[in-house]
C-alpha cells in the first residue's frame, strides 16, 4: 500500500467543493460529495472529467484519517469495499468530456462518519524521462454511515504555553469523542492573578491557520491541536486560562487551566524588551572589528506600548580603547511607531574585539535608567 500526506489537494478540494478546478491537460468536476445512509444499502456518483488533449487518467481510491494539525492523510485502500468504481481508467484520443461512475457501499454495522477520495491523475506509464510535474486531483468522498441523531460532544486536554521562535503560543489538544466530524470555534480568555481578562484571543488547528478560517473541522476519534499567538501578555507571573469551543455554532466544551508565563518565556529571541514594549533589532548583531577600525550598524527600535516615550542612548568610551554610541543619542518614538538609529563601534585597540554582547544603561523618561543587552553574533 502507498500513501500520501494530503494538504494541498485537501484544501482545493473545499474551498472548490462545489465547482471544478482545471490545472494542466485535465479539468475534474465536482470535488467533493457528501453521502448520508437513509435505509439504502447503496448510492451512486458521477465525476465528470475534461481532457483539454489527448491523454490517459487513471482512478484510485484512498481511505483518510486526520492527523493531528487537522489535515487529512490519505492511504490507498487495499481493497474497494466501501468505494466501487466501474473504471479504473479513461482515454482519451482527442480534446473531450467523459464521466465516471461509482458506487457508495454503506459498509454493515460501522456508525460513524468516514472519508474516502477518489484520486484522479493523468497515467503517463512506468518510463519517463527528464522532470515532470504530476497532476493529482481528490475527489473527497465524505460518507455518514449513521442516520442516527448524535449528541456532540468532545475532549479537552494539554492546555498550556510553547515558546516558537519569538511567539509565546497557547495550545491545547481537542479530541472528538463521538460518531460524526463537527467544525469547533475555540476561544481562549486569559486572566491575570487580580481576575482582570488580558486577553481574549482564537485558537485554530495548523490547518485552519492555512486556510485562513476560524472554524476547525474534528473527524471522529480524532484529536487535534489548537493553537493560537498570545499578544497581550506581556508581564511574568499566573494566568488563568478559560478555553471555549462551541460545536456546531451550540454546544460548548470548556477547559480550565492555570498557567505561568516565566520572564524566559517573555523575552524574545529576536529582540530584546526594555522592561515593557520597547524592542530592539536585529538581535543579535553579526559583528567583527579589526584593530583600528570603526562599524557602523544600522538598529530598529521598536515601542509597543500605549504611549509614546523619550529613550536617552548613551556614548560610552571603555578603558581599553574600546566605544560605541549612537546616533541620535535621544529618540520620541510614538506609540505602536518604530524608529532608527545608527550604532556605531570602535576599536582602538590592537586585537580583534569579537564581543557576545554589548552591555550599557539607557534612560527612558520617567522609570529612570533602564540596562538592557545587545548579543552579538561572531564572524570569523
Amino acid at each position: 500500500m502507498k500513501s500520501i500526506i494530503f494538504g494541498t489537494l485537501y484544501l482545493i478540494s473545499f474551498f472548490c467543493a462545489f465547482g471544478d478546478v482545471r490545472a494542466a491537460d485535465l479539468g475534474v468536476q465536482p470535488l467533493y460529495f457528501e453521502f448520508e445512509k437513509r435505509g439504502a444499502s447503496k448510492e451512486k456518483f458521477e465525476v465528470t472529467i475534461s481532457a483539454y488533449n489527448p491523454t490517459k487518467v487513471r482512478f484510485s481510491v484512498f481511505k483518510a484519517t486526520q492527523d493531528i494539525t487537522g489535515k487529512l492523510n490519505f492511504i490507498e485502500a487495499a481493497e474497494q469495499d466501501v468505494v466501487e468504481l466501474k473504471e479504473n481508467s479513461l482515454t482519451f484520443l482527442r480534446e473531450g468530456t467523459k464521466t465516471i461512475e461509482g458506487i457508495i457501499k454503506y459498509p454493515k454495522r460501522v456508525n460513524k462518519t468516514i472519508v474516502y477520495a477518489l484520486m484522479v491523475e493523468e497515467d503517463k506509464g512506468d518510463a519517463s524521462t527528464g522532470i515532470g510535474i504530476m497532476v493529482r486531483y481528490a475527489v473527497v468522498l465524505k460518507i455518514n454511515t449513521s442516520n442516527k441523531r448524535v449528541f456532540e460532544k468532545g475532549k479537552i486536554s494539554k492546555i498550556g504555553i510553547k515558546k516558537i521562535k519569538k511567539h509565546l503560543i497557547l495550545e491545547g489538544l481537542f479530541e472528538n469523542t463521538t460518531i460524526k466530524d463537527y467544525r469547533i470555534d475555540s476561544i481562549a480568555y486569559i486572566k491575570d492573578e487580580a481576575g482582570r481578562t488580558v486577553e481574549r484571543l482564537r485558537l485554530r488547528s495548523g490547518s485552519s491557520w492555512q486556510k485562513r478560517v476560524d472554524e476547525s473541522i474534528v473527524f471522529p476519534n480524532s484529536r487535534i491541536r489548537i493553537f493560537g499567538p498570545l499578544r497581550k501578555v506581556t508581564d511574568p507571573g499566573k494566568y488563568q486560562v478559560l478555553l471555549v469551543n462551541r460545536i456546531n455554532g451550540k454546544r460548548q466544551v470548556v477547559g480550565r487551566k492555570s498557567i505561568v508565563v516565566t520572564d524566559k518565556d517573555i523575552e524574545s529571541e529576536e529582540a530584546k524588551v526594555i522592561k515593557r514594549g520597547v524592542q530592539i533589532n536585529p538581535s543579535p548583531i553579526e559583528i567583527k572589528i579589526s584593530k583600528g577600525k570603526t562599524a557602523r550598524y544600522r538598529i530598529e527600535i521598536i515601542n509597543s506600548e500605549d504611549k509614546d516615550v523619550n529613550l536617552d542612548l548613551p556614548n560610552i568610551k571603555l578603558t581599553d580603547g574600546k566605544e560605541y554610541s549612537f546616533i541620535p543619542n535621544r529618540i520620541r518614538i510614538g506609540k505602536g511607531k518604530k524608529k532608527f538609529a545608527l550604532l556605531k563601534i570602535k576599536n582602538n585597540h590592537d586585537k580583534v574585539w569579537q564581543p557576545k554582547e554589548l552591555l550599557f544603561k539607557i534612560n527612558k523618561e520617567g522609570e529612570g535608567e533602564v540596562e538592557i543587552s545587545i548579543p552579538i553574533k561572531i564572524l570569523y
